[in-house]
């Protein structure tokens, strides 16, 4: 196991015993926490380094564990998840809408099950992603909710600052090469990859459905910049499930590759955790991660 012991406000400190009381019944455990000087990569590396694992678990946010599941696909590792962050988004969706209410509970319970399902990832500029890429909107979201204000808020921070981001979003001109089509120029406040996401993450649903971690395609939706604010509500209608008008123009499409590039430099959020490109390229790796998954 390896555990980001400040994920959550520090859930791991609250809950530590329960979960170990969990999973030594089944397993013979070895743990490791990050370090602040060490990125969870690194951290789960020398894990491996160490030891032979038959099923690696990271604890913490959708970053921590996106970052942990490079290491777990590397060495063909069986990936166990406990949701230990403040938005939670990947055990939304392969462990449902009760891990909203009892998270620590439901994924030791998965833990235990030993069911497993193999789950499309994206590769995005080296970087393993498993939920979404977010340009625009949903980046200064995340960019803004610094620890601190997650810490004092929980969700409620990213509820007010997606609000502040709507109030004050930039008109982003990318240049978009879907496959190997032909590049066109777009200009959007949003624009959002995914693999998977829940129903809560409404940029990336511009799908008929929520994107599908197994269908080894990239989901795209991509909102046009608009005047003011009541314009973005009706696009969030549209995203979800409402049937979209020509005026909102909410696109949305499926590919295996996709390449962008900016004007500037951006800040783009990958599972949570920003970073600054000025040119993405995304490819889709089919079946590329074996998961513990709940029981039907």
């Amino acid at each position: 196991m390896l555990v980001n012991p400040v994920a959550g406000g520090g859930k791991w400190m609250r809950y530590e015993n329960d979960i170990l009381g969990y999973l030594t019944k089944r397993y013979r455990l070895v743990i490791a926490k990050t370090q602040p000087d060490k990125t969870p990569s690194e951290s789960a590396k020398l894990l491996f380094n160490e030891h032979e694992f038959d099923v690696f678990v990271a604890g913490g946010g959708d970053g921590t564990l996106a970052a942990a599941s490079e290491i777990a696909m590397e060495n063909q590792c069986t990936f166990g998840i406990l949701p230990l962050g403040t938005a939670n988004s990947l055990a939304h969706v392969l462990q449902g809408v009760v891990t909203k209410f009892d998270p620590i509970d439901r994924a030791c319970r998965t833990l235990l099950s030993g069911k497993l399902q193999t789950i499309d990832t994206i590769d995005c500029n080296g970087i393993t992603m498993l939920l979404v890429a977010a340009i625009g909107i949903e980046a200064k979201m995340i960019a803004d909710s610094d620890r601190e204000s997650k810490n004092e808020q929980g969700q409620f921070a990213y509820i007010r600052h997606f609000m502040d981001a709507l109030l004050d979003n930039d008109d982003i001109t990318v240049q978009v090469t879907v496959d190997e089509n032909k590049t066109q120029v777009v200009h959007c406040a949003s624009l959002v990859v995914a693999n998977a996401a829940p129903k809560v993450t409404i940029l990336a649903q511009g799908g008929q459905t929520e994107p599908d971690y197994q269908d080894g395609q990239l989901d795209v939706t991509i909102v046009p910049h608009q005047e003011n604010v009541q314009d973005y509500l009706s696009v969030a209608q549209v995203l979800l499930g409402e049937k979209p008008s020509k005026d909102n123009m909410v696109r949305h499409f499926c590919c295996k590759k996709l390449h962008l590039q900016f004007q500037e430099t951006r800040n783009v959020a990958i599972d949570g955790e920003v970073h600054q490109f000025d040119e993405m390229s995304f490819e889709i790796r089919p079946k590329s991660l074996v998961m513990m998954v709940p029981k039907a």
